[in-house]
């Protein structure tokens, strides 16, 4: 990258590929790496995390890949510190490539039906501090669950900025629809369980399975600031009863 105030931390899970020694043919450029048994993606993160000291976080899981020399300079230009979340645009790396835009305002409706791309969202460390790391617990949708808890739940700041980030590789783990549909629904269970038993139940989950065109029209309301924080606010109230 042309952005020189970067520290690059690798954790890498013991690889038997030659990554070891990669590595450590480019160790004067990197801030910290490892290579050791983990417990999964969000356990690597994490170790990542507790090593990182910049400002910003950015993730890249292996095959997914920065889209050229310049981006993260150029991303840096557009960012205002006074944001939490930045989130740009990614290429989904398929036999149908298409780019996957962030919205420009982000609602509860858009996180029943999507999430951030992960290797194009900034994100700043003290969030990690603030809200806890990953949760360990689940194998591919953590990042969904830190996203809606530190925006959803805590109106952290978010902004979009039109640019594409990085590549991300479809043939990963975390494209495993059928697991993350089973993790979403328990996420959904934990922080929405005051919808149990109530006709927004069927509702609610189903969007995880099959979003409706319905959706939008609660998408539109959202985008009123007034709305989103009497939302917010009702939901943090019903928490507390938990």
């Amino acid at each position: 990258q042309t952005y020189v105030d970067i520290e690059y931390i690798v954790i890498d899970g013991n690889s038997q590929d030659g990554t070891n020694e990669f590595l450590q043919s480019k160790e004067r450029h990197i801030a910290y790496w490892v290579s050791e048994p983990d417990n999964g993606i969000y356990n690597a993160m994490n170790k990542g995390i507790e090593r990182a000291t910049g400002e910003y976080l950015l993730f890249l899981n292996s095959g997914d890949f920065l889209m050229s020399s310049k981006v993260i300079q150029e991303s840096i230009d557009q960012i205002d510190i006074k944001y939490s979340f930045i989130s740009g645009n990614v290429k989904m790396d398929d036999d149908k490539e298409y780019i996957k835009k962030s919205p420009d305002n982000i609602s509860l409706s858009f996180f029943l039906k999507a999430s951030l791309p992960h290797p194009a969202t900034f994100i700043k460390r003290d969030m990690f501090i603030k809200y806890g790391v990953y949760n360990e617990e689940n194998k591919v949708v953590s990042d969904y669950e830190f996203f809606l808890k530190a925006i959803i739940f805590n109106n952290e700041p978010y902004i979009h900025i039109n640019q594409i980030i990085a590549s991300f590789d479809m043939t990963g783990i975390s494209t495993q629809s059928s697991l993350a549909v089973i993790e979403k629904e328990k996420i959904m269970n934990q922080y929405f369980w005051f919808f149990k038993n109530t006709p927004l139940d069927d509702y609610v989950f189903n969007q995880l399975k099959n979003p409706s065109k319905r959706i939008i029209g609660i998408s539109n309301l959202e985008e009123s600031v007034f709305l989103r924080k009497l939302a917010t606010g009702c939901l943090n109230f019903l928490n507390l009863f938990k």
